[in-house]
């Protein structure tokens, strides 16, 4: 990683990320215990202290390549998507099982608590930076293909459904996600919050600074369905 701060050399940030990538693969189980909300497979909480950074750091090394080189191939915009996408699942599942935990352990009284419940509060502390990183550079790329309508971005190519697999870190090469596939499963990722299962738990969100992520998350949700029209 130190190539980064290297002036006189170009990093290698596709070697970069395969480095991060390979390391994930090699020290935790499957990216799928961590990114199911529903899921009552045991995992360590403690692991997504090293996720939450590392998938960040993959995330934005992908954007600064697409950055840097706006005519990348497909299998760089579709790895930012694809790790945007398991960052994403990532921050929603650790919310809801942690305060899954809460209640378990009778964390939430009758009525809720003015407080955050602890298992919640830690995932504020695991997750970090991730949320609002990857939502940020997922919405800037969104709003640079609104701006500009070239004839080779993915926004052109609606008939492509979205397959990309959450269940592993395999990047397709080709074809190119589709604006409007990638921004529906976006949606629903975050929409597991909204759920009427969850009310408690959004009642608790209301109390801590991750509301004001969602409510960002809405308000730029807006600007595009109004883009799209």
């Amino acid at each position: 990683m130190g190539s980064l701060y290297d002036r006189s050399v170009d990093p290698n940030l596709e070697q970069l990320i395969t480095t991060l990538a390979d390391f994930l693969v090699c020290n935790f189980p499957s990216i799928s215990l961590y990114t199911n909300p529903d899921s009552n497979e045991y995992f360590n909480l403690f692991d997504v202290i090293i996720l939450s950074p590392l998938l960040e750091m993959i995330v934005n090394l992908y954007n600064i390549r697409r950055l840097i080189d706006p005519q990348v191939d497909m299998s760089i915009k579709n790895g930012f998507i694809n790790f945007f996408m398991l960052s994403s699942s990532l921050t929603i599942s650790t919310i809801v099982r942690c305060f899954d935990a809460d209640e378990q352990n009778g964390e939430i009284p009758p009525g809720g608590n003015e407080f955050l419940p602890p298992f919640l509060k830690l995932s504020l502390l695991m997750l970090n930076y991730l949320p609002t990183r990857a939502l940020m550079e997922l919405y800037g790329l969104f709003f640079y293909e609104l701006m500009h309508f070239e004839d080779e971005l993915f926004i052109s190519t609606d008939k492509i459904t979205f397959d990309l697999s959450l269940q592993d870190l395999d990047v397709p090469s080709d074809p190119l996600f589709t604006f409007k596939s990638v921004y529906e499963k976006f949606c629903s990722i975050f929409d597991t919050l909204w759920q009427p299962k969850h009310n408690d738990l959004k009642a608790s969100l209301r109390k801590c600074p991750f509301l004001l992520i969602f409510g960002l998350e809405k308000l730029n949700r807006k600007i595009i369905q109004i883009s799209l029209q």
